[in-house]
């Protein structure tokens, strides 16, 4: 049976309201004078560890596996560090795919088989989610992206202190010698865009995405609550894929941030009854 968290009385929810003004609009924020990347990127280490978990619906557009209904309901619980469970919703609710990462195991319910249904185990790489997710990017990132916090990195790559948007980009290296290439706003150190480059990249890789820079994450609608904690309410992400590009749409219809700690069984996939594992 697919687990099914419902919602916990005494949870801060998230709407997704945004006020319509018809006046002009605000300047951009003026740039800090003086922000070393070692300030930026402590700040946004900071924000990371403010944003432990999130919980909530998405209407998403799809390319690729999903191409033949292009626009649905997406549940989503991610919860620090890398602990991910998405369910693809069809008619009545009922789960056509489910993919779930306990941050060693990646698990997959789906339903769309042409065969019928598949319960599937692998590791929990990129690779793996992409088998099924229509973007190359870990458990671990897919988390950090949509509680809006910086992916984990081990050091600091380059910086730009003004964008001439009201924001900087700090550019970080990961563990395996990748970049992200993070824009985030002056005062709030929201992050707008998030652009992921393979080991080697140059440092002015052009349009993206692009081959050495495959998927760019842009986030908007970053309404913050009253502590100031603010994800975001639509995400776009963008991947190359042999020169084209794959669009995913995301759009909040609602979430709770920060609520009660999610069990640890919501992020394995059960197998059937009587059953095993298919490998992925």
């Amino acid at each position: 049976m697919i687990p099914r968290v419902l919602a916990r009385a005494g949870l801060l929810a998230w709407g997704v309201a945004l006020a319509a003004g018809c006046g002009p609009k605000a300047p951009p924020p003026v740039p800090e004078v003086g922000l070393t990347p070692e300030q930026a990127a402590a700040r946004l280490r900071t924000e990371q560890a403010r944003r432990l978990r999130i919980e909530a619906v998405y209407r998403a557009t799809l390319p690729g596996m999903m191409a033949a209904m292009p626009a649905v309901d997406i549940e989503v619980f991610a919860q620090q560090p890398d602990q991910l469970y998405v369910a693809a919703k069809g008619f009545f609710e009922m789960p056509m795919l489910v993919v779930a990462s306990d941050g060693a195991s990646v698990t997959v319910y789906d339903a769309l088989h042409p065969a019928g249904p598949q319960w599937k185990k692998g590791p929990a790489t990129a690779q793996a989610l992409n088998r099924y997710l229509p973007a190359a990017l870990s458990p671990q990132d897919l988390v950090h992206v949509c509680l809006g916090a910086v992916v984990p990195f081990t050091r600091v790559r380059g910086f730009v202190e003004d964008d001439g948007a009201g924001g900087y980009v700090l550019t970080v290296e990961r563990a395996d010698g990748s970049t992200v290439a993070v824009r985030a706003a002056h005062q709030t150190d929201h992050i707008r865009e998030m652009v992921f480059c393979g080991p080697g990249a140059p440092a002015d890789a052009g349009p993206v995405p692009s081959a050495s820079c495959p998927i760019r994450v842009q986030a908007e609608d970053l309404t913050a609550g009253p502590d100031g904690l603010a994800v975001p309410h639509t995400l776009r992400i963008e991947v190359s894929r042999g020169g084209a590009v794959d669009v995913v749409g995301l759009r909040m219809k609602r979430g709770t941030v920060n609520g009660e700690a999610f069990p640890a069984a919501l992020f394995v996939v059960p197998a059937p009854a009587g059953g095993t594992y298919e490998p992925l």
